[in-house]
């Protein structure tokens, strides 16, 4: 017998003669100090609140949760103005450089609007294998399930 399942069934042992089994316990440290441990864990534990805890604990979530609006306004004013900086330095690039990168991108973007035949059917490809795949992994019809 492994001694981590000596030990395991001397603590059973112990938890079952605390519930009046009628069982006998040996009588080595290990089992009275496991018969302690089971007595103990029986009794209820007494919990000694102040009579006004409840009135505490909710003025403190009130405290705390002011305390939070306060810093979410504060945040939320200097998110405002982080936008609103970031938006006159936008404005203010394109009025500066938009004339000598604004016809570039535009011949970049112009290629991307009429893919070509291939790239369609690169895409219907990669989309139908990867349709393929799940449905290899799930035949059923099931949803995939995660491990999130």
């Amino acid at each position: 017998m492994i001694p981590d399942e000596r030990e395991w069934l001397v603590q059973e042992r112990a938890t079952r003669v605390e519930r009046g089994s009628g069982e006998s316990l040996d009588a080595d440290a290990t089992g009275t100090a496991y018969l302690l441990i089971a007595r103990a864990l029986r009794e209820p534990i007494e919990v000694k609140l102040a009579d006004d805890f409840a009135v505490r604990v909710a003025s403190l979530a009130v405290s705390r949760s002011s305390e939070l609006a306060v810093d979410s306004r504060i945040e939320r004013y200097l998110l405002w103005v982080l936008g609103a900086v970031f938006a006159v330095a936008a404005v203010t690039v394109c009025v500066l450089y938009g004339q000598t990168w604004f016809g570039p991108t535009l011949d970049l973007i112009g290629p991307v609007t009429k893919p070509d035949l291939k790239w369609r059917l690169a895409l219907s490809a990669c989309v139908g294998v990867s349709w393929l795949s799940d449905w290899m992994r799930n035949p059923a019809g099931h949803p995939a399930q995660t491990l999130a």
